[in-house]
């Protein structure tokens, strides 16, 4: 008796999965009958099951020979104890198979039941572009041959351009000279209108201490631009020796030198006041200087010294 309740539970048992299992139901449906290689393909998964049951749609893997772009599960929908879920997934494919179908698995489960199916899709059939011709489109045959042109003489190329080349070269080592000389001289004749400016507009300066400190650094930076001669951290009895190392200058242009010195010295150190004809004739024996300087550098650049 007991043996007979025990099989009874389990017939009833056995009888209600499969039941349940065959409650559950699914449909694939393609929106076309045909596609174009990497083309967008919209595929409807349908899964009807009991409401207690928890069914599992296919992963991103199983859905070869397609790809899955995207998917669009729609709100699950119950009535009377039966639930409708879907599923809208859009494809691409790029195998070239003539004909293509889609299988998808599925699986469900609940406390009294597991399972999985699959469904399968009808096949769908892949479209070749084939070029249509235009009726406008003639064809013209010839027995003419064409005419063959010799190929470019790339040993000529080469050696004009070798040529070109070597005549710059020959250029730039005559003209090197000539070219540097005219740059020195350009610079050295802008170097003295500068300083003689300079001279000017300080010969217009009220203030004697800013008037003759600036003439002396001004002639001092010109008659010694690289500091060969230290004449600008001299002091006034150190230049009455230093300047005589200037030798394109003679003994008065020599002493326009000291003589600024020495009365930059009695302004700025013992107070005095210095008349402007002394400053005016100052001005004028240092553009003298200046003038005996640039004579001087420009000859050593002709000279190529």
């Amino acid at each position: 008796m007991i043996r007979r309740k025990v099989w009874l539970c389990l017939m009833f048992w056995l009888a209600g999965g499969l039941l349940q299992g065959q409650a559950v139901r699914a449909s694939l449906e393609l929106h076309a009958d045909s596609f174009r290689l990497g083309s967008h393909v919209e595929a409807t998964l349908s899964i009807w099951h009991p409401a207690q049951v928890v069914v599992e749609f296919p992963s991103a893997r199983d859905f070869q020979p397609f790809e899955l772009v995207s998917s669009r599960p729609q709100p699950t929908q119950t009535s009377d104890s039966q639930s409708f879920d879907v599923v809208v997934y859009t494809l691409r494919s790029f195998s070239l198979a003539p004909r293509q179908a889609l299988s998808l698995p599925y699986s469900w489960y609940s406390r009294q039941d597991t399972g999985s199916g699959r469904v399968r899709s009808d096949s769908l059939m892949l479209l070749r572009n084939i070029t249509v011709l235009a009726d406008s489109l003639q064809y013209r045959s010839s027995n003419v041959l064409l005419p063959l042109q010799d190929p470019p003489n790339y040993l000529r190329a080469m050696l004009v351009t070798l040529g070109l080349g070597l005549v710059v070269l020959l250029l730039v080592v005559v003209l090197r000279r000539p070219l540097r000389k005219y740059w020195q001289l350009r610079n050295l004749g802008r170097g003295l209108d500068r300083a003689q400016r300079g001279l000017e507009r300080l010969a217009q300066e009220n203030n004697q201490e800013i008037q003759l400190d600036s003439l002396n650094t001004l002639w001092r930076a010109y008659v010694d631009p690289k500091a060969e001669h230290q004449l600008g951290a001299m002091t006034t009895t150190e230049l009455r020796e230093g300047v005589r190392r200037l030798r394109h200058l003679d003994i008065s242009e020599q002493q326009v030198l000291v003589q600024a010195s020495t009365m930059r010295d009695r302004v700025m150190f013992a107070g005095e006041a210095v008349a402007r004809q002394e400053v005016s004739a100052l001005v004028n024996g240092l553009k003298q200087v200046l003038d005996k300087t640039y004579a001087h550098r420009k000859a050593a650049i002709q000279e190529g010294r």
